[in-house]
């Protein structure tokens, strides 16, 4: 600013001082920061300058203006003549401004796993500024971030890595190379949406100082490339070929659109390789947990720990979680989950179709809506409620103790991403096996059901509950026990029919109450021969259907629903009726019988 000092206008609320302190920190320091930081800083100094004889001075400047206007010394500041009382406050919070600056920068070096460790001693506005603002989960995000910012004075980054051997999966990539699918869609998922504003390069693959040189500087003259990637084992480079990278490079002149990123990896096993973090020059140093998903599907860490750390308004995204979990839980019960092979339907799944045929199927009978809501969103959404906050924090903790602790080999990234997976893997496959007992899925073929069928299936489903164990069990779950419930000898030999959705589940029930109602009429002394047998003996099995329900059996209370509705729809009681004749009874003649039955009830 100019050496006399400049009238400007304030107002009572302080920003217009917090405008005039960035305009000063701007000019005079290689920072950056917005009017809202500034206006921060100004709150840290009025608590800080309380404790002072001049606190009542800062009160007056920020809150108090003197007819509208005030003189700010900042040559005063600059040389430290602190004469007035006015310019004491303003070094202040200049002090307070760079400090914020300093810790924003030291901010970037964090581990996320100590940083949640210690996340009480924390202030909430340092646990999201890294936790959502800052990237440390992800290459992509990271450049896209950097690439964003527009700040020419950081265009110089040192990423330090620990990211297990994910670094190893980054394919050497520029645009003189021949387009190989499998490693353009490495560079899509882990760097950059578009290939040709990248080149990246592997330390170890460049024998020499000079070709070095060589790389980098054919780098700086390609226009249209505004990346330039080099990635360094530090467990087989020393730190002496880092610091000759880093004179070389700083010594460029980059057009201002341009990003030179040094990927320090640093596998876990080696403990003793470290290399400082200077802020000198035009450097800028970054700590990245993980570099991402070759497959593209990387969970979003900084929703999870956000949700985790109880930030305000921060809940988990369930969506943008399971769509990364989903892939390899497909896979895995396509694998691991067993299915009936006399079911003949054609959009059943059996065990003689291939593994991918069976993951195809698989997720086309998720996709099946009943009741305007897909089997997939219903699963979701009963494994979401499984995670609450409590849980969210245990595992989260689990996982960065172990890290911390030295007994977890795993980066915090990968350990979480293990759990989840783990977790949902194990829920979707014994969830799909207890929903499929007896072919149950079959009932969803659109050549056999009906939007009565639907609506039972959408009751039960919604009611059933899935998976059967708590989270904490399945989280300690190694190996799930998949089996299949044994069909009927009546169907084992013939093809299997599906036409009453979760009949193993309802019949079961319905079967124990009427053995219970049975044995409770048999045990009594004596029955009223004027009594009418029949409705007596439906409400007791009614009754005992209710008593399972209280008891805890989820389940019975659906049952109870279901044969309201059962009784109210001619074609549902028909189509249990051919699942109890078929699959009961063995009964192969199914008209001819239902025609003896319905006489029968009619008379």
């Amino acid at each position: 600013r100019s050496e006399n000092h400049s009238l400007l206008e304030t107002g009572t609320s302080g920003d217009s001082i917090a405008s005039d302190v960035l305009e000063f920190i701007l000019n005079n320091f290689d920072v950056d920061m917005t009017v809202e930081d500034i206006q921060s800083c100004i709150d840290s100094a009025r608590v800080e300058y309380r404790s002072s004889k001049d606190g009542v001075e800062l009160e007056r400047v920020i809150d108090c203006v003197s007819k509208g206007k005030i003189v700010l010394p900042f040559e005063d500041v600059r040389n430290d003549c602190l004469r007035t009382p006015l310019s004491r406050a303003l070094k202040q919070i200049i002090l307070s401004s760079i400090t914020r600056c300093v810790v924003v920068r030291l901010l970037q070096l964090v581990r996320p796993d100590a940083l949640y460790l210690r996340r009480h001693a924390v202030p909430g506005e340092v646990l999201r500024l890294y936790f959502g603002e800052q990237e440390h989960f992800s290459l992509k995000r990271l450049i896209r971030k950097l690439s964003e910012s527009n700040n020419t004075t950081s265009q110089f980054h040192i990423v330090y890595a620990r990211c297990d051997s994910c670094a190893h999966s980054l394919p050497t990539w520029s645009n003189n190379d021949g387009i190989d699918p499998s490693i353009l869609h490495r560079v899509r998922s882990l760097v950059h949406d578009d290939p040709s504003a990248v080149e990246i390069h592997h330390l170890d693959l460049l024998k020499s100082e000079s070709e070095i040189r060589t790389t980098f500087d054919g780098w700086v003259s390609k226009e249209l490339v505004k990346t330039f990637i080099l990635v360094v084992d530090m467990k087989m480079q020393s730190t002496n070929i880092v610091n000759f990278i880093r004179s070389y490079v700083e010594q460029a002149t980059l057009s201002s659109d341009k990003q030179f990123i040094l990927l320090l990896h640093f596998p876990l096993s080696c403990d003793q390789s470290i290399y400082p973090a200077l802020f000198l020059g035009k450097w800028c140093c970054i700590f990245l947990d993980g570099i991402g998903d070759a497959d593209g599907n990387s969970v979003d860490f900084n929703n999870v720990l956000q949700s985790a750390c109880s930030l305000t308004g921060q809940k988990l995204n369930a969506d943008t979680l399971l769509g990364a979990l989903k892939p390899k839980a497909l896979q895995y019960v396509a694998s691991q989950v067993p299915f009936y092979s006399c079911s003949k339907q054609p959009h059943s799944i059996n065990h003689s179709m291939t593994l991918t045929e069976r993951m195809d199927c698989i997720e086309k009978i998720l996709s099946n809506e009943v009741e305007q809501a897909t089997l997939e969103t219903i699963l979701c959404r009963k494994f979401i409620l499984m995670w609450t906050d409590e849980r969210i924090r245990e595992v989260v903790y689990r996982s960065a103790y172990a890290l911390a602790s030295g007994k977890s080999k795993l980066s915090f990234s990968s350990a979480l991403t293990s759990t989840l997976q783990s977790s949902f893997n194990k829920f979707l496959a014994k969830s799909v096996l207890e929903i499929n007992v007896w072919s149950n899925l079959d009932v969803l073929d659109r050549s056999s059901a009906d939007a009565e069928t639907e609506r039972i299936f959408a009751l039960a489903l919604n009611r059933l509950p899935l998976p059967g164990v708590p989270l904490q069990e399945l989280l300690l779950i190694r190996d799930v026990n998949h089996q299949l419930i044994p069909l009927p000898m009546e169907v084992k030999s013939r093809e299997a029919i599906v036409v009453f959705p979760f009949f193993f589940q309802i019949s079961s029930l319905i079967e124990m109450a009427i053995d219970k109602a049975n044995f409770d009429f048999l045990d009594q002394s004596s029955l009223d021969q004027n009594d009418d047998f029949g409705p007596l003996f439906l409400e007791r099995v009614d009754a005992l259907l209710g008593e399972m329900a209280d008891s805890m059996e989820a389940m019975a209370g659906v049952v109870r629903d279901i044969v309201t509705h059962v009784a109210e729809s001619e074609s549902l009681f028909s189509r249990y009726l051919q699942h109890v004749l078929a699959w009961s009874y063995g009964c192969k003649n199914l008209v001819q019988v239902e025609k003896w039955i319905a006489l029968k009830m009619d008379t």
